[in-house]
């Protein structure tokens, strides 16, 4: 996949629709074949950094029951160390750039996290990231999670096409999340069918073959 992508602009691949169009079918392709939700965002996290230039990607899925939104799937450059963000769990109100993204559905870019107050300083000083690009996981009218790239470096600028590949990943992946949902729905109806057949063949067994 990365020599596929490095000859794609080597080759001087410049209509900027084009290369959008392209990187989104690779992902697409790529979430096609995933099996589960896990194996799902495995395949995001890794292929995003490649097509939209970035350094780090993460997918924070957000807890019903406590809000909070939890990293699900990570993907760092070689050499990196997950420690600050594997199992990371954040509260509203941690980060406020995260705080807009669920406010706002709208994908949001900080250019100099050093200079904005959208990034606080204890995310600055544990992971690291000069910019960010914080885009919605949108499900049936609710922000589910949250695709999370930045940049290490200061003059690593995520352009706009890149921040909108990162837009277009993030809309296929709120549309698999809700395939997946849906297939599950399915699968507990299902079920719920069959435990309801096994009961009536059950309960029918139980009486007489005669009413006296």
């Amino acid at each position: 996949m990365a020599a596929s992508i490095e000859s794609v602009r080597q080759a001087g691949y410049r209509d900027e629709e084009a290369w959008i169009s392209w990187a989104l079918l690779e992902v697409s392709q790529a979430i096609s074949n995933a099996q589960t939700i896990d194996e799902m965002l495995e395949h995001v996290v890794r292929l995003t950094p490649l097509l939209a230039g970035v350094d780090r990607c993460a997918v924070l899925l957000r807890e019903k029951e406590s809000n909070t939104l939890v990293v699900a799937q990570l993907h760092l450059g070689r050499g990196q160390s997950e420690e600050a963000l594997d199992g990371l769990r954040l509260s509203e109100g941690d980060v406020p750039l995260l705080d807009l993204v669920r406010v706002t559905r709208r994908t949001q870019y900080v250019a100099d996290a050093h200079d904005s107050d959208l990034v606080p300083a204890m995310w600055r000083e544990a992971v690291g990231s000069k910019s960010l690009v914080a885009a919605p996981l949108v499900m049936q009218d609710e922000v589910a999670g949250i695709l999370l790239v930045d940049a290490l470096e200061s003059d690593h600028d995520i352009s706009q096409r890149r921040q909108d590949i990162v837009a277009g990943i993030a809309r296929q992946v709120s549309l698999s999340l809700e395939n997946f949902q849906l297939q599950v729905q399915e699968q507990q109806r299902i079920r719920l069918l069959q435990e309801l057949e096994v009961a009536h063949r059950i309960q029918t067994s139980l009486l007489p073959d005669v009413v006296p």
